[in-house]
C-alpha cells in the first residue's frame, strides 16, 4: 500500500516488478527486477535528474492511483461475478 499511496499523493513510484504494483499503476511507475541494481540505478537517476522526468511520472502515478476506487474495485467485482453468472 505505501506505493499506492504515495502515488496518490503524486510521488513518481519506483517499485519491483514482483509485485502487483505495475498492474495496479499500468504506466504510474518505474518497475525494475529486483535482481538488477543496474535497473534501480537507472530508475532513481531518471527520477532524480530531470525535474520534467519527475513531473511526467508524478502525473502519471496519480492518473493511475485514481482508477484504484472503491467504486472502481466494486465495478469490477459485478463484472466478473456476472461474467461467472452467464457461465453456468
Amino acid at each position: 500500500l505505501p506505493a499506492v499511496e504515495a502515488a496518490a499523493c503524486g510521488c513518481p513510484v519506483i517499485a519491483t516488478r514482483e509485485s502487483p504494483l505495475p498492474s495496479l499503476l499500468s504506466g504510474g511507475g518505474l518497475f525494475i527486477d529486483p535482481g538488477k541494481p543496474d535497473e534501480l540505478e537507472a530508475a532513481l537517476h531518471a527520477v532524480l535528474a530531470s525535474e520534467s522526468s519527475r513531473t511526467e511520472l508524478a502525473q502519471r502515478a496519480l492518473r493511475a492511483a485514481s482508477e484504484l476506487t472503491w467504486t472502481h474495485s466494486a465495478t469490477q467485482m459485478l463484472s466478473i461475478l456476472e461474467s461467472a453468472g452467464r457461465g453456468r
